[in-house]
């Protein structure tokens, strides 16, 4: 099986690295403050430094921790517009014009036909190479379809034939989207979770440690 190391990009697996080594060299770095449990520095340059070790730190972090979100961020907004993409920009411009001349017909038609008879109509137009006609086809029977669910008076029978139209729509959009695109877009978003999550276990124990510490120092925790 896949693991979420596994599936990361190189530059991703070195950002993961980088914060790694970055906390390690904090943690050497406080190490030098107080060789054999001693202070080196005055109390005010001791603190000083500390908290330039920890300004580095949190840098490192930061810059990847963000870089991480704004993958997901990125590759989140990318499934979502090859999702619910405009079929008409699937169009050719000669599609679209030909579209627009048919409009009003194929509205008037989706909007009186009984719901059997659309169905068939919509899958009829899923059968002939007219993408033009489809197009209008599919968006004036989901027009319909969601006026006779907004009017919820629907028997079991009228349910039933909303069901199958629904189906048809699903399939029918299909024939719009871009299969390949999305398959891509959505494993670069599984890849750009992974990141985040895999940078997440890595900082998590730096900072389980640092409340374990504040706890120590807070009376109020103390044994």
């Amino acid at each position: 099986m896949t693991t979420k190391t596994e599936i990361l990009t190189d530059a991703q697996l070195r950002d993961v690295r980088t914060i790694g080594r970055a906390i390690e060299q904090a943690d050497a770095d406080r190490a030098k403050l107080t060789p054999g449990g001693q202070r080196l520095y005055s109390v005010e340059e001791h603190q000083r430094r500390e908290q330039a070790i920890e300004t580095t730190l949190q840098a490192e972090i930061e810059r990847v921790t963000e870089q991480a979100d704004a993958a997901v961020r990125e590759a989140a907004a990318t499934v979502e517009r090859l999702t619910d993409a405009d079929p008409l920009i699937a169009l050719t411009a000669a599609e679209q014009e030909a579209a627009s001349r048919r409009a009003t017909f194929v509205r008037e038609d989706a909007e009186r036909l009984p719901l059997p008879d659309l169905t068939r109509r919509l899958t009829q137009a899923m059968d002939e190479d007219d993408r033009a006609s489809l197009y209008l086809w599919a968006r004036y029977a989901d027009a319909r379809l969601q006026a006779e669910q907004r009017a919820g008076r629907l028997g079991p029978a009228a349910a039933e034939e909303l069901h199958r139209l629904a189906a048809v729509l699903r399939e029918a959009g299909e024939r719009f989207t871009d299969q390949r695109g999305r398959e891509r877009a959505t494993a670069k978003l599984e890849t750009a979770r992974a990141f985040r999550a895999r940078v997440s276990q890595v900082v998590h124990p730096l900072l389980v440690g640092r409340t374990l510490a504040e706890m120590r120092r807070d009376s109020r925790y103390r044994l």
